[in-house]
């Protein structure tokens, strides 16, 4: 389990680089879909009340998370996620070259706003890392 807390309201997203070479969207997932965070509010993930787990069965090594606020929606489509087992998933090798493709300045692994253009893009993340031991 993990907390966040963020000091604006807005939408969470939490996506991690295993060490199985997987990128995986922690949150929102299928189990739970409310990523709306309140302003100065923790959030603990998976929630008590939550149903899903995060497994851990990678080889050992560091796994890297961000977690992501934004005012907006955002849309992570650019990475080429796919729905398994409840969480949207890629390959680190397919995401890598999905980010070489993309003429645009913005980086693919903070998605877009999701609203009416002009509208802003501004988000703030932060970045995390666990520990897989045998």
């Amino acid at each position: 389990t993990f907390k966040v807390k963020s000091e604006k309201a807005g939408h969470l997203y939490v996506l991690m680089s295993g060490t199985d070479g997987n990128i995986i969207q922690l949150f929102p997932n299928l189990a739970a879909k409310n990523n709306q965070v309140r302003a100065d509010a923790t959030l603990s993930l998976p929630s008590v009340k939550g149903v899903w787990d995060i497994g851990v069965g990678g080889p050992p090594g560091t796994d890297h998370f961000i977690a992501i606020v934004s005012q907006f929606p955002r849309d992570f489509s650019a990475l080429g996620l796919k729905m398994r087992d409840g969480f949207e998933q890629t390959t680190q090798s397919a995401a890598a070259a999905a980010a070489q493709s993309q003429a645009a300045s913005a980086s693919i692994f903070a998605g877009r706003p999701i609203c009416q253009q002009p509208c802003s893009d501004d988000y703030g993340a932060a970045v995390f890392t666990a520990d897989e031991i045998r």
